[in-house]
């Protein structure tokens, strides 16, 4: 009876060891933030026909992110405040660890992403997540999300509560807005197919070139008055200076003295100024 209670144990958990997943990081923060490569069933591999490894350049990777755009429609009703699904620091992150990834993946592997966005909104949190599987097929990349920048509320900075954050999480109701290159699946609907031939990097460029330049901050333009006192004000300067330099003596105080009557005749000084001027020189005698 002993025997067979064994054997019966045994058996049951013969399905779950039957097929344990083969998981390595390429990159983690034990937390929200890592790109892994996971084993996949044999049966999800022959149907997905995956063909990894592939070598990546991380140019074309980062490019493929950026080109990743939400709807237009949530965006124009302020349920979200980009249409990037990536954010820079995000890209940042995947991009190197996702070309690593499919490197070393193999055609029994898929390649799990997850990154945590934090980009509040002047003093209120605005903590999004993106979730995903990517997985290749000749010269298609395939990216299924079970998570599209989905909003994450309670605390995410203690640890300890990253799955209770990921669970409760509103995500799945924001959709794609399909750019040149990309189709969804026609088995999938939430699956997007990438066509690696199409030149995503050329797209990214032209993107940017096409962002309306800030304008450039004109200086205030002068009135004739004040241009005229500037240039009355850089005379009287000037001339000061030249009366104030020259070498002392008799002859000299009596140039200076002509020099300054003359400033006076052309209104260049005042009669104050002049006044005082006056003194100065004669201090000189």
């Amino acid at each position: 009876m002993r025997k067979i209670i064994v054997f019966a144990l045994v058996a049951s958990f013969l399905p779950v060891c039957a097929f344990a997943k083969k998981t390595t990081y390429i990159v983690t923060n034990h937390r929200f933030n890592y790109v892994k490569v996971v084993e996949v069933k044999g049966k999800v591999a022959a149907e997905r026909n995956m063909t990894q490894p592939r070598e990546f350049d991380e140019g074309t990777m980062r490019a493929v992110l950026q080109s990743i755009k939400l709807s237009r429609r949530h965006f124009a009703s302020k349920e979200i405040d980009t249409q990037d699904a990536f954010n820079e620091s995000s890209i940042n992150y995947l991009a190197p660890a996702l070309v690593r990834a499919f490197s070393e993946a193999t055609s029994n592997d898929e390649i799990v992403f997850s990154y945590l966005m934090k980009e509040p909104i002047f003093i209120l949190r605005n903590d999004r997540i993106n979730i995903g599987t990517m997985w290749l097929h000749d010269n298609e990349l395939h990216v299924k999300f079970s998570k599209l920048y989905a909003k994450v509320t309670g605390d995410t900075d203690s640890r300890g509560h990253e799955a209770k954050a990921i669970a409760n999480s509103r995500g799945l109701r924001i959709d794609l807005e399909l750019q040149p290159g990309q189709t969804m699946d026609v088995k999938d609907a939430n699956e997007l197919v990438v066509d690696l031939g199409h030149n995503f990097v050329s797209d990214v460029a032209a993107a940017e070139a096409a962002k309306p330049k800030e304008p450039e901050k004109k200086s205030k333009k002068k009135s004739k008055k004040e241009v005229a006192k500037a240039e009355e004000e850089a005379a009287v300067g000037s001339a000061a200076a030249g009366a104030a330099a020259a070498p002392q003596g008799g002859t000299d105080v009596k140039t200076r003295l002509e020099s300054l009557e003359q400033l006076k005749k052309d209104k260049l000084i005042t009669d104050k100024e002049y006044k005082e001027k006056k003194k100065e020189i004669l201090k000189d005698l």
